[in-house]
């Protein structure tokens, strides 16, 4: 019987066998590996930032899917998958762009399927700035009866900020948050700082540099006030027949502030030497102060004053002794007699 022949025999059943065993052969791959999917968490890398600006994206990585034989898909785990997303086309000035995602699959499984993967994302790009601002000291006022907290000192004084350019111009202030070691003592140390709106809320998103500064801020005499009537000296007397009736201070009192110790020294403020030997008349003159050590003279008011008005009121003896009716003094101003001269 020759080959052929034999070959043709029971051709059917040889074909419907080879089926068979093919079939058997699927069905046993599919119980041994068969192809499952599974969901892992890939990060996406914001690549192509230009130089001084800032990416602003509302995902930072995204859920895909992936399908292939059970042995392969089990050993992958999230982040074996890369999602990269090229930004170098974005400027500052666009609100909001989108961008294409590629993915990158692990070499270790090439018999991997990426499916329902998300394509696009939209970013935004903000320009870097950086400003020089002071610090201010915050610190609570309490202190020891008879001391106040002094002026703060604090090192540096100005710090940068850095982030983006929104936050930044937010900024109004940086303060240091200053405090003692122990209630009511001396501050002096090394104080975190924070950024500031002008509703006083923190700005985040902000890089301070250096993040601490050094604050120092001690402890002084609360000053003393005193007021003092304002007194004249005299180097003279009018000549006869003229003489002094009365002298008017304008203003007649002035407030010193200094320690209680500069101010229990002073006896009394004083004006400058001055001549009256040619006065025939009411006459106003522009005296200088005489103003004491270590203290501040203000007027009652609180404004700084080194100069007063002294009026001084001149009366003309009469032959018989009595004084002439021009001797009355002006209105307005108080009497105050101040030490004269010989």
């Amino acid at each position: 019987m020759g080959i052929w022949t034999r070959v043709h025999q029971n051709l059917s059943l040889k074909i419907v066998s080879l089926i068979a065993a093919i079939l058997l052969y699927i069905y046993v791959q599919q119980e041994r590996n068969p192809t499952i999917s599974k969901q892992i968490i890939a990060s996406i890398d914001y690549r192509n930032v230009q130089e001084g600006y800032e990416v602003v994206a509302p995902i930072h990585s995204v859920t895909v899917t992936v399908t292939g034989p059970r042995p392969s898909v089990d050993k992958l785990k999230d982040g074996d998958i890369k999602a990269t997303a090229d930004v170098s086309g974005v400027t500052s000035n666009q609100p909001s762009v989108p961008v294409r995602i590629t993915y990158e699959m692990p070499k270790a499984a090439p018999d991997i399927m990426l499916e329902g993967a998300q394509e696009f994302t939209k970013v935004q790009v903000f320009r870097e700035k950086t400003r020089v601002i002071n610090v201010e000291a915050v610190f609570k006022h309490d202190s020891p009866a008879g001391l106040r907290y002094g002026l703060p000192k604090i090192s540096p004084s100005r710090v940068s900020v850095t982030g983006r350019e929104d936050y930044v111009n937010r900024v109004d202030r940086v303060e240091a948050n200053a405090s003692p070691s122990e209630p009511q003592a001396n501050i002096d140390g090394d104080f975190a700082v924070v950024a500031r709106d002008s509703d006083r809320n923190a700005v985040d998103g902000v890089t301070i540099k250096p993040e601490k500064v050094h604050v120092t801020v001690p402890q002084v005499l609360l000053p003393s006030e005193q007021l003092f009537d304002v007194q004249a000296v005299l180097s003279d007397r009018p000549a006869d027949p003229y003489f002094i009736t009365d002298k008017v201070f304008t203003p007649n009192q002035v407030k010193v502030i200094g320690t209680p110790k500069s101010v229990a020294a002073i006896t009394g403020i004083y004006t400058e030497t001055l001549s009256v030997h040619d006065l025939t008349s009411t006459t106003t003159i522009d005296a200088s102060l005489i103003l004491p050590p270590d203290v501040q003279v203000r007027d009652t008011s609180g404004k700084p004053i080194t100069h007063v008005k002294v009026t001084f009121v001149i009366a003309k003896r009469k032959p018989d002794g009595a004084a002439s009716p021009e001797s009355s003094p002006p209105a307005g101003g108080a009497k105050h007699e101040g030490p004269s001269g010989p």
